[in-house]
Protein backbone atom coordinates (compact mmCIF):
# COMPACT_ATOMS: atom_id res chain seq x y z
CA UNK A 1 0.00 0.00 0.00
CA UNK A 2 1.51 3.75 -1.22
CA UNK A 3 -0.21 6.62 0.52
CA UNK A 4 0.45 10.14 -0.35
CA UNK A 5 -0.90 13.92 0.34
CA UNK A 6 -2.46 15.82 -2.01
CA UNK A 7 -3.11 19.69 -1.15
CA UNK A 8 -6.25 21.21 -2.27
CA UNK A 9 -6.86 24.37 -3.54
CA UNK A 10 -8.32 25.79 0.16
CA UNK A 11 -5.03 26.58 2.20
CA UNK A 12 -4.27 24.09 4.85
CA UNK A 13 -6.48 21.49 3.53
CA UNK A 14 -5.12 18.25 2.29
CA UNK A 15 -5.99 15.10 1.33
CA UNK A 16 -4.50 11.68 2.01
CA UNK A 17 -4.52 9.43 -0.53
CA UNK A 18 -4.35 5.17 0.15
CA UNK A 19 -3.97 3.33 -2.90
CA UNK A 20 -2.84 -0.84 -3.64
CA UNK A 21 -1.34 -2.00 -6.18
CA UNK A 22 -3.79 -5.01 -8.35
CA UNK A 23 -2.20 -8.07 -6.70
CA UNK A 24 -2.79 -5.84 -3.11
CA UNK A 25 -6.35 -5.37 -4.43
CA UNK A 26 -6.55 -8.89 -5.35
CA UNK A 27 -5.75 -10.17 -1.85
CA UNK A 28 -8.11 -7.71 -0.50
CA UNK A 29 -10.87 -9.16 -2.29
CA UNK A 30 -10.03 -12.47 -1.12
CA UNK A 31 -10.25 -11.51 2.33
CA UNK A 32 -13.41 -9.74 1.43
CA UNK A 33 -14.66 -13.57 0.07
CA UNK A 34 -13.26 -15.46 2.78
CA UNK A 35 -15.23 -13.02 5.73
CA UNK A 36 -18.36 -13.69 3.75
CA UNK A 37 -17.81 -17.29 4.45
CA UNK A 38 -16.43 -16.64 8.02
CA UNK A 39 -13.51 -17.51 7.21
CA UNK A 40 -11.53 -14.18 7.76
CA UNK A 41 -9.72 -13.23 11.09
CA UNK A 42 -10.12 -10.12 12.11
CA UNK A 43 -13.04 -9.63 10.33
CA UNK A 44 -12.80 -8.13 7.18
CA UNK A 45 -14.68 -4.66 8.09
CA UNK A 46 -13.69 -4.90 11.83
CA UNK A 47 -11.28 -1.72 12.91
CA UNK A 48 -8.56 -4.92 13.53
CA UNK A 49 -8.50 -5.55 9.85
CA UNK A 50 -8.20 -1.83 8.88
CA UNK A 51 -5.51 -1.26 11.80
CA UNK A 52 -3.60 -4.49 10.20
CA UNK A 53 -3.79 -3.21 6.54
CA UNK A 54 -2.80 0.09 7.43
CA UNK A 55 0.43 -0.82 9.62
CA UNK A 56 2.98 0.01 7.47
CA UNK A 57 2.58 3.93 7.69
CA UNK A 58 3.04 3.52 11.48
CA UNK A 59 6.66 2.13 11.50
CA UNK A 60 9.17 4.98 12.56
CA UNK A 61 5.98 6.76 14.00
CA UNK A 62 5.69 8.85 10.91
CA UNK A 63 1.79 8.64 11.64
CA UNK A 64 -0.33 7.65 14.63
CA UNK A 65 -4.29 6.69 15.09
CA UNK A 66 -6.36 9.66 16.97
CA UNK A 67 -9.38 8.90 18.52
CA UNK A 68 -12.30 11.32 18.85
CA UNK A 69 -11.92 13.99 20.75
CA UNK A 70 -8.44 14.80 19.90
CA UNK A 71 -8.95 18.02 17.73
CA UNK A 72 -12.47 18.81 18.17
CA UNK A 73 -13.75 17.28 14.59
CA UNK A 74 -17.63 16.48 14.96
CA UNK A 75 -16.71 12.80 13.88
CA UNK A 76 -16.15 9.13 14.66
CA UNK A 77 -14.73 8.93 11.70
CA UNK A 78 -10.76 6.84 11.88
CA UNK A 79 -8.77 9.44 11.90
CA UNK A 80 -4.74 9.63 11.51
CA UNK A 81 -2.28 12.09 11.74
CA UNK A 82 1.12 13.46 11.91
CA UNK A 83 2.81 14.35 15.67
CA UNK A 84 5.00 17.13 16.71
CA UNK A 85 7.36 16.79 19.13
CA UNK A 86 6.50 16.59 22.58
CA UNK A 87 5.96 19.83 25.08
CA UNK A 88 4.60 20.21 28.38
CA UNK A 89 0.81 21.48 28.66
CA UNK A 90 -2.06 21.80 30.53
CA UNK A 91 -4.00 19.68 32.92
CA UNK A 92 -5.78 16.69 30.67
CA UNK A 93 -9.13 18.29 31.27
CA UNK A 94 -8.07 21.62 29.87
CA UNK A 95 -6.66 20.19 26.80
CA UNK A 96 -9.47 18.23 25.64
CA UNK A 97 -10.40 18.78 21.87
CA UNK A 98 -7.17 21.18 21.60
CA UNK A 99 -5.56 19.35 19.18
CA UNK A 100 -3.01 18.15 21.80
CA UNK A 101 -2.13 14.24 22.08
CA UNK A 102 -1.45 13.50 25.68
CA UNK A 103 1.65 11.58 25.63
CA UNK A 104 2.47 11.34 28.89
CA UNK A 105 3.81 12.88 32.22
CA UNK A 106 7.03 13.25 33.82
CA UNK A 107 8.84 15.41 35.54
CA UNK A 108 10.50 18.69 34.35
CA UNK A 109 12.27 21.31 36.43
CA UNK A 110 11.13 19.01 39.64
CA UNK A 111 7.50 19.37 39.00
CA UNK A 112 5.05 16.29 36.94
CA UNK A 113 3.82 17.66 34.17
CA UNK A 114 1.59 16.69 31.55
CA UNK A 115 3.48 15.82 28.11
CA UNK A 116 1.76 16.43 24.94
CA UNK A 117 2.53 15.85 21.13
CA UNK A 118 1.11 18.60 19.34
CA UNK A 119 -1.17 17.62 15.86
CA UNK A 120 0.51 18.88 13.30
CA UNK A 121 -1.72 17.39 10.49
CA UNK A 122 -5.11 15.31 10.45
CA UNK A 123 -7.14 13.19 8.47
CA UNK A 124 -10.42 11.37 8.69
CA UNK A 125 -12.43 8.78 6.29
CA UNK A 126 -15.63 10.43 5.85
CA UNK A 127 -17.17 7.92 4.28
CA UNK A 128 -16.92 5.89 6.93
CA UNK A 129 -20.95 5.83 7.22
CA UNK A 130 -21.47 3.87 4.00
CA UNK A 131 -18.12 2.10 3.49
CA UNK A 132 -14.87 0.93 4.85
CA UNK A 133 -11.31 2.48 4.01
CA UNK A 134 -10.74 -1.34 3.41
CA UNK A 135 -13.85 -1.85 0.95
CA UNK A 136 -13.01 0.94 -1.16
CA UNK A 137 -9.47 -0.33 -1.40
CA UNK A 138 -10.60 -3.73 -2.29
CA UNK A 139 -13.55 -2.20 -5.11
CA UNK A 140 -11.11 0.62 -6.66
CA UNK A 141 -7.91 0.40 -5.45
CA UNK A 142 -8.15 3.92 -3.85
CA UNK A 143 -9.26 5.49 -0.44
CA UNK A 144 -9.23 8.91 0.46
CA UNK A 145 -9.39 10.78 4.11
CA UNK A 146 -10.11 14.32 4.08
CA UNK A 147 -8.16 17.13 6.36
CA UNK A 148 -5.01 18.81 6.97
CA UNK A 149 -3.22 21.36 8.69
CA UNK A 150 -4.27 21.58 12.27
CA UNK A 151 -1.55 23.36 14.00
CA UNK A 152 0.85 25.32 11.69
CA UNK A 153 4.05 23.91 13.47
CA UNK A 154 5.38 23.30 16.78
CA UNK A 155 6.29 26.61 17.24
CA UNK A 156 2.60 27.26 16.97
CA UNK A 157 1.46 25.04 19.20
CA UNK A 158 3.81 25.83 21.82
CA UNK A 159 3.29 29.31 21.87
CA UNK A 160 -0.23 28.78 21.97
CA UNK A 161 -0.39 27.03 25.06
CA UNK A 162 2.26 28.72 26.95
CA UNK A 163 -0.57 32.01 26.04
CA UNK A 164 -3.43 29.49 26.95
CA UNK A 165 -1.42 28.51 30.78
CA UNK A 166 -0.16 32.26 30.95
CA UNK A 167 -3.96 33.21 30.94
CA UNK A 168 -5.17 30.39 33.20
CA UNK A 169 -2.42 31.74 35.83
CA UNK A 170 -3.14 35.12 35.63
CA UNK A 171 -7.32 34.29 36.49
CA UNK A 172 -6.48 32.37 39.48
CA UNK A 173 -7.49 34.15 42.81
Amino acid sequence: MKWTIEVTGTPGESILVLTVTKREQRWLRAAQRRDERGECHPRFESDDFLYDLMEPMFTDDAFSWFSEGITADMTAAPMVGILCDEMPGPARDKAECSGLYHCGRWEVEGELQEQYQPVLSRWAFMDYAVTSPQRELAETGRCEWQGGVYWESQEAAEKAVAEYQARAVQSQP
